[in-house]
């Protein structure tokens, strides 16, 4: 009877070592991974009647297009895009989200036809070029009898008279050229015609007014002096 009772025992023993095992067998066998014709017949099941289906996006990264239903690097099923969806392509113009139009301040007008500018709105330092600067200095004692130019900024034109100046050192030397003219016929004459023309020349007196001294035969005792540029007066030391 006991042996019969442990053969017994034994069998229902093993039966149950048997189920236990088998219980974990089934425990750790994986889920077998959906295949692709079954996520893609899922996914076309799953379409709405009416909606066709443009591409299917990555969902961490919509940028990323597949033209079949597939699965990311984690795991993760594409979702699909449809031809009715917001975030559909259009086949033709420009569409920006109403949400980002909004924070950026994009307004819409009609297309135009016209050059494009830029406004550029900073803080800048106006300054001389100081190659083309000019220094009017006469060469000889005198003073001013009169001054056209009063302050600095002052516009000047080239040839303007900027101011008139006596000079007793340059009325002496016009009468030494005046002087040498009337005596060319002297042995000494043309050389002393030269000098005096040459001091006058180093005195800073302009060539065109030295002719109209030679033609009007008179010495002046005011001399002007020329602007030799268009421009503006940046500087100025003298007063009338």
């Amino acid at each position: 009877m006991k042996a019969r009772n442990w053969i017994i025992g034994m069998g229902l023993l093993g039966i149950g070592v048997g189920l236990g095992a088998g219980a974990v067998w089934w425990l750790r066998v994986p889920a077998a991974a959906p295949s692709a014709n079954s996520t893609a017949t899922h996914s076309q099941e799953g379409t709405p009647k009416g909606r066709h289906i443009l591409y299917w996006a990555a969902p961490m990264n919509p940028k990323i297009h597949s033209d079949h239903p597939m699965k990311d690097s984690m795991g993760m099923a594409y979702l699909p895009v449809y031809a009715s969806s917001p975030n559909a392509p259009k086949a033709s113009g420009l569409s920006i989200d109403p949400r980002l139009a909004q924070n950026l301040g994009v307004r819409l007008v009609d297309v135009q036809r016209r050059p494009m500018g830029q406004a550029i709105h900073t803080v800048g330092t106006v300054a001389v070029d100081e190659n083309r600067v000019y220094s009017v200095n006469p060469r000889f004692s005198g003073w001013v009898t009169r001054l056209n130019v009063r302050a600095v900024g002052d516009p000047v034109r080239r040839g303007q008279v900027l101011a008139e100046i006596y000079s007793p050192e340059l009325y002496s030397a016009q009468q030494e050229y005046l002087i040498a003219r009337r005596q060319g016929g002297a042995m000494e004459g043309p050389a002393l015609l030269a000098a005096a023309r040459a001091r006058l020349r180093l005195l800073g007196m302009p060539e065109n007014q030295i002719t109209a001294l030679a033609r009007h035969g008179t010495a002046e005792r005011n001399v002007a002096v020329i602007a030799p540029t268009s421009g503006v007066v940046e500087t100025l030391n003298v007063r009338q």
